[in-house]
């Protein structure tokens, strides 16, 4: 015996359904208990879980926080370190309502520059958490981007977005989306913060800043592909039939 243990030997009887925020699969968490309720604390700036515990993940059982926020208190005291059998009944009734860490969703970009693909998926991620101010704003910040990353530099971004238009980079429909992008990022880079941008809203925005994306890079590099293929096919006689 080497002294460790395999999780599948401490697990408990009650799973969870979670995405896990290490690997981000959807599947299945394992309960390690036991079960705390924490106690409140005077000056915390946060609301405590009525309960937590320790589960891993299925997958790749990396350890994780289970807890539950809600309205049933089955009775025990608080910093009360709960039981085998009893913390299993709980989670029975009541699963996790968080995990800890947080599985945080992003995006990939293929054919899309490396440094705004990157903040293209940060954008992603932070509406993901809620975070819906800064996903727009990094939105803008994206549209800044790709407009340099064209040779359109000169301007404000209403100017550059038109360019990109001009140059025949982006339809109209696109050029129509971008604009509202800039609309809404404007509004957060210059403190016009006071109505709050509802999740709805800054989902909306991010799939028109992927549409963006798609139209000068995507489709584009797609369309490369295929034409390359499709030249492969022939021989040169049949080419220009």
């Amino acid at each position: 015996m080497d002294g460790t243990t395999n999780n599948a030997d401490t697990r408990m009887g009650t799973m969870a359904t979670i995405k896990c925020g290490w690997c981000g699969t959807s599947g299945h968490a394992s309960e390690m208990g036991p079960g705390i309720r924490p106690a409140y604390r005077a000056g915390l700036p946060y609301h405590l879980p009525t309960i937590q515990s320790a589960f891993t993940c299925d997958n790749c059982d990396r350890l994780v926080i289970g807890s539950y926020f809600g309205i049933e208190y089955p009775g025990f005291s608080t910093d009360e370190v709960i039981g085998p059998d009893d913390i299993e009944e709980f989670w029975r009734r009541n699963p996790p309502t968080k995990w800890s860490p947080e599985y945080v969703q992003g995006q990939q970009y293929a054919d899309v520059p490396e440094h705004i693909a990157s903040a293209a998926g940060e954008a992603h991620k932070n509406a993901s958490v809620g975070s819906n101010m800064s996903a727009i704003l990094m939105a803008r910040t994206v549209l800044e981007a790709t407009a340099k990353d064209k040779d359109v530099t000169s301007g404000s971004l209403y100017q550059k977005i038109d360019a990109l238009a001009e140059k025949e980079l982006i339809r109209r429909s696109t050029q129509s989306a971008a604009h509202v992008i800039r609309d809404f990022g404007n509004d957060m880079a210059h403190g016009d913060i006071s109505k709050l941008v509802d999740p709805e809203d800054a989902e909306a925005l991010l799939t028109l800043m992927d549409l963006v994306l798609h139209e000068i890079y995507q489709m584009t590099a797609t369309t490369d592909a295929l034409k390359a293929k499709f030249a492969a096919r022939k021989k040169p006689e049949d080419r220009q039939n």
